[in-house]
């Protein structure tokens, strides 16, 4: 009973956090699903592709007061400010992070990328507008699924 009552308050959290404001309540949606792909195709976020992005490997970052700090609220949903999970319709993984501006994904020792995005923070509302990735932006239209590919 306590896993169900779980599923379903995550469930109604999830749905209610990306939803459009009929005019009443607040809309949050920073966050951007991130695909990657080698240059011959392969899903770096699965499990059985060798080389793959560990979770286990990442850490986000993101600046307080100034100082580059981990991401690490064991409160939280997501913890680490990430989350992996598998698109069956597309076949593929994908990464989704929770962003503020700047965010510092490191996705192994040797790899750490920067994300700068633009978030409106009108009306008591936190809504993602534009996403750039390692100084190239991917993303600015809100009107288009917050899902991108990147290739490395």
């Amino acid at each position: 009973m306590k896993k169900i009552s779980i599923i379903l308050i995550s469930i109604a959290l999830f749905s209610n956090s990306c939803t459009k404001d009929k005019g009443n309540g607040m809309i949050v949606s920073t966050n951007m699903d991130i695909s990657y792909l080698d240059k011959s195709g392969n899903d770096l976020l699965d499990p059985s592709t060798p080389g793959y992005y560990s979770p286990n490997n990442m850490h986000v970052f993101k600046m307080v007061d100034g100082v580059k700090k981990e991401v690490n609220d064991p409160m939280m949903q997501s913890p680490k400010d990430f989350l992996i999970y598998k698109n069956d319709s597309l076949k593929r993984y994908f990464l989704r992070i929770f962003l503020d501006n700047p965010t510092y994904l490191q996705l192994n020792l040797n790899t750490t990328d920067t994300m700068i995005c633009e978030i409106d923070r009108s009306n008591g509302n936190k809504i993602l507008k534009k996403f750039s990735y390692n100084g190239v932006i991917y993303w600015d239209n809100i009107q288009k699924e917050q899902r991108i590919t990147i290739i490395k």
